[in-house]
């Protein structure tokens, strides 16, 4: 009988743990992970279209390519030449077809989209 509880119970800490992290994951994020764009407009009126893989890299049409990783809210970018990732709070319930005003590492503000598709 002990052996069973205790399966019962390694099994139950399994599906937990899996519950918690899912939890813990930025929908935006995955929606943007779901074959979509995250468009970033500057203030100048530029705009980059940067694509999020499920590995933890990104590549933009402008021939940008880095890795990502995410704390919670925080999304941090690494690449070119920098050596310290820019990172941002990332806000959770955006869709496909939603904007923000986002604040970034240099002290500008830029409007990000979600885009569908690639």
């Amino acid at each position: 009988m002990r052996k069973i509880i205790f399966k019962c119970f390694g099994f139950s800490a399994v599906i937990f743990l899996s519950i918690s992290n899912l939890a813990l994951a930025n929908d935006t994020l995955a929606v943007m992970l779901d074959n979509n764009t995250m468009q970033v407009v500057g203030p100048d009126g530029t705009e980059q279209n940067w694509y999020f893989q499920q590995d933890g890299t990104f590549s933009s049409l402008e021939n940008v390519t880095g890795s990502w990783t995410m704390a919670g809210d925080t999304l941090c970018t690494l690449y070119g030449a920098r050596t310290k990732p820019g990172c941002f709070s990332l806000p959770t319930g955006k869709v496909v077809g939603d904007s923000w005003d986002q604040v970034v590492g240099s002290g500008k503000t830029v409007r990000v989209i979600i885009v569908e598709g690639r």
